[in-house]
């Protein structure tokens, strides 16, 4: 999968990342407010990114299944920022 220049999970995984996917369905159309962050190889949106929130992606492939946890570890970071702002 190839991350979109710019975003913030091109600045977290890095230009390529692997995806384990297994689409029945993807996305239709982008909404408002909401950019593409990643699209495989045959151009097939893979993520999305919130434009005017702190933290939100949306995924179509599973980060549970490999092997990279700095999804995960990220979430867990914006979390603990969270709670100590509010």
């Amino acid at each position: 999968m190839t991350l979109e220049e710019g975003t913030r999970l091109a600045a977290l995984l890095g230009e390529h990342a692997p995806a384990t996917s297994h689409h029945h369905q993807g996305f239709g159309r982008v909404g408002e407010g909401l950019r593409v962050a990643a699209h495989a190889e045959d151009g097939t949106v893979e993520a999305v990114e919130a434009t005017d929130r702190r933290f939100a992606f949306g995924v179509l492939w599973h980060p549970e299944a490999g092997e990279d946890m700095k999804l995960f570890e990220e979430l867990v970071r914006e979390a603990a920022a969270y709670r100590l702002q509010h």
